[in-house]
């Protein structure tokens, strides 16, 4: 049986900026204020699975797929209500999966697994790379431009990854994001947060004074960008990332992905269960009880008011935000 759990959430209009170097640490809790009153309902998804889920990512609030450890791909047309799992080429780790549309999208994982199809998922072509790299996240604008990180690897192709050109970089990068074809940003370990305004021909170092990893990065802008590490870390930009903020997430658990429908609404997930959510442009990050104690992954949204979490064990969750009528 799935189990539904509501949270009364208000966004009021108090801005949290805090000085980069941490946060303290909250109990769980609901935020009541004068304004708009939504919940948050939490149902667990049935996946069949116990494989570890590490990314998630939704076209519309009905086709979806997530992936994971040993080759896992599962997809779902009816907005999670059924997951089907999907053959492939591979069975390493997936890391990372984007979707253009319902037919056309990309998998990334270990061992430099690359994975393409133009069908759902139904059959799957094998662009792995040879060197075994290992591939942590992607991103596609269309169905030509993309881009890959991972271990020491930064790769971009302009021709739907048939081809991959190299960018040589000694970072270990976790995260990717591309608001549009000439800005991004890629981030990882030791508090790295490379910038590109060319479409990653060339790359910029962001400097925070934080050496943490920062595990994953939503850009929602050419200037603006949302970036989550460990111990409740969450930063944002809306200069390009000439400046970084410390948002005040509640948490101290180790946060492990970020997403963001608009420039108001967004979630952060990570360990022991954590999600936070904002509808205000993250002046206020508020709770949301998950009902689950697994790290959870990665985060998606459907449209602005649907939207899925993955995480360890084969955890998928449903979150639908309504309005409380008073």
């Amino acid at each position: 049986m799935n189990n539904r759990r509501g949270l009364l959430l208000v966004i009021c209009g108090l801005s949290l900026l805090l000085p980069l170097g941490g946060c303290s640490d909250y109990d769980e809790e609901n935020i009541v204020d004068s304004g708009p009153t939504y919940s948050f309902l939490v149902e667990t998804q049935s996946t069949e699975q116990s494989d570890d889920l590490l990314d998630v990512f939704f076209t519309d609030i009905s086709n979806g797929w997530a992936v994971g450890d040993n080759g896992t791909i599962i997809h779902t047309t009816d907005g999670g209500r059924h997951w089907t799992p999907q053959n492939n080429h591979t069975s390493s780790t997936l890391y990372g999966v984007c979707f253009i549309n319902s037919d056309t999208g990309w998998v990334v994982g270990a061992e430099g697994a690359i994975e393409r199809t133009f069908d759902g998922g139904t059959a799957w072509q094998d662009l792995s790379l040879s060197d075994s790299a290992m591939l942590k996240a992607v991103t596609f604008l269309n169905a030509f431009d993309g881009w890959v990180v991972g271990d020491g690897v930064r790769l971009i192709t302009a021709n739907g990854g048939a081809t991959w050109q190299p960018r040589s970089t000694d970072d270990t990068l976790l995260g990717v994001s591309f608001p549009d074809p000439s800005h991004g940003w890629m981030v990882g370990n030791h508090g790295v947060i490379l910038r590109t305004k060319n479409g990653g021909n060339s790359w910029t170092p962001q400097w925070t004074a934080l050496i943490t990893p920062f595990h994953d990065i939503a850009a929602i802008g050419a200037d603006n960008a949302w970036v989550v590490s460990a111990r409740g870390t969450i930063l944002h930009t809306s200069d390009g990332g000439t400046k970084w903020w410390l948002r005040d997430s509640r948490t101290e658990r180790d946060l492990r992905g970020i997403a963001f429908w608009d420039n108001q609404t967004g979630l952060a997930v990570g360990d022991s269960g954590t999600v936070r959510a904002t509808l205000d442009g993250g002046n206020i990050w508020s709770t949301v009880s998950s009902g689950v104690n697994g790290t959870l992954r990665k985060v998606a949204f459907g449209d602005a008011d649907n939207i899925w979490i993955a995480g360890d064990g084969g955890v998928i969750l449903k979150v639908t935000k309504v309005e409380v009528k008073n």
